[in-house]
């Protein structure tokens, strides 16, 4: 995230926390309000296309990406209903991802 964006996001999570203080708010109202900086954030990780730490984003149920583990193991895998991610082989990986990227695209022959 850079610098700026940082800042703005800091601003408006201080203001959504002085209006939950003074009773202003309830948690729907402040949800309302940051769902879509958390829903601006996932995606800006996803478009660059890097590794994406899964308590900052997780992809969608039942989307194949490339995932990584403490192990610093790679594979694909899926983020299941259950919450955890089933990854192709390496039944061993399941609980121990840390970190996950959208799968890059396929290689087009003379394109």
């Amino acid at each position: 995230m850079n610098t700026e964006r940082r800042a703005i996001n800091q601003k408006a999570l201080l203001y959504v926390l002085e209006q939950y203080k003074r009773g202003a708010w309830t948690f729907d109202d402040i949800w309302e309000e940051l769902e879509p900086i958390a829903e601006a954030e996932a995606q800006a990780q996803t478009e660059k296309k890097d590794w994406i730490a899964v308590e900052a984003a997780l992809p969608d149920i039942d989307e194949w990406v490339l995932v990584t583990d403490k192990g610093c193991g790679v594979g694909e895998a899926y983020l299941g209903k259950n919450g955890l991610f089933n990854v192709y082989g390496r039944i061993d990986m399941k609980e121990s991802v840390i970190a996950w990227m959208p799968l890059p695209e396929a290689y087009k022959n003379g394109v």
